[in-house]
């Protein structure tokens, strides 16, 4: 008698922890469900929106990333965008990572050093 109690009790541990661990996976899931989604890259200068040629997916956001997109499109020696500094940049990349916008924009100032092969 004792032993059937315990097989039961062992029973119902491993029909919550099976239901744990399907819920568990749908969460994954449903975190992950933008992870793949295309983010498209934006020059604003001169008050123009223009659509850089090379964009890639969310999951691989980060400012070493962009900074790579960038060295690859721009024609000179180095580049100098004062708003990759700022702090505007860094919550941009931020809601893109966490799946609160689908674009990046990169606002060019007078100042800055950055042209780039639109081909």
């Amino acid at each position: 008698m004792e032993f059937e109690k315990i097989i039961t009790w062992m029973d119902w541990a491993t029909i919550i922890f099976a239901f744990g661990a399907m819920f568990g996976t749908f969460y994954n899931i449903w975190q992950r469900r933008k992870e793949k989604d295309e983010i498209k890259i934006y020059i604003i200068k001169e008050n123009k929106k223009i659509l850089m040629p090379i964009s890639t997916i969310r999951k691989h956001i980060t400012r070493a990333e962009i900074g790579g997109i960038l060295r690859s499109l721009y024609m000179g020696q180095t580049y100098q965008i004062e708003y990759l500094i700022s702090k505007k940049y860094s919550e941009n990349i931020l809601n893109i990572q966490k799946g609160e916008e689908d674009e990046l924009l990169i606002e060019l100032t007078q100042n800055d050093k950055f042209d780039w092969n639109k081909n």
